[in-house]
């Protein structure tokens, strides 16, 4: 609002660009301020603020430890609800699982689940907070997922990202790759969405 009314006139849309379902497309390096560093090969999805956050959801879904501990599984037997027991940056969640038969690729895999639900929860309240903010300054809201593409989505893990775009006025996916052999289930999802 702060630019001339000329240019505001012409904005149509306010589209805050993101990937709801492919955590390798989140910056794969963080700079670290306790060492003054750059961490290379580490994902933001797994930044101190959203681990702290991710314990947090854990609490709240099972109130016991117990409970966690049934629902995650073999070689599940935490203690407590900490982000140095439950240390989620070790257990391969941000990795491809390329083979279906492998059932040990990720360890918990309920937890990955806990994990991808827990990030598409955040995901809505940023987008719907955008939308809140957006509407009331006069404008149209929209929503670019910068991919739904990837061949080997059905082996690492897909949920339905449809509660992000409640608030929208517009989606907008790129980079339907219908070239690729396993891409179709992909390419008609996004299509099916942004209808």
């Amino acid at each position: 609002n702060t630019l001339p009314k000329k240019i505001r006139s012409k904005i149509k849309l306010i589209v805050p660009t993101l990937t709801p379902d492919d955590e390798t497309e989140l910056p794969f390096s963080s700079y670290n301020f306790d060492s003054k560093q750059t961490d290379q090969n580490i994902l933001s999805g797994f930044s101190k603020p959203e681990i702290l956050a991710f314990i947090e959801f854990l609490k709240n879904k099972y109130i016991t430890i117990e409970n966690l501990n049934r629902s995650w599984g073999k070689d599940s037997d935490f203690t407590d609800f900490t982000s140095k027991q439950i240390q989620i940056q070790e257990y391969n969640w941000d990795g491809v699982k390329s083979d279906p038969t492998s059932k040990d690729y990720y360890k918990y895999e309920n937890g990955r689940k806990d994990f991808l639900d827990f990030r598409r929860e955040e995901l809505k309240h940023f987008i719907d907070d955008c939308s809140n903010i957006i509407r009331k300054a006069g404008y149209k809201i929209g929503v670019q997922f910068g991919s739904i593409y990837d061949g080997l989505v059905e082996f690492r893990g897909f949920y339905d990202p449809t509660p992000l775009i409640e608030n929208v006025d517009k989606l907008i996916t790129g980079e339907i790759l219908e070239y690729y052999p396993s891409f179709n289930f992909s390419a008609d999802y996004s299509r099916s969405l942004c209808k």
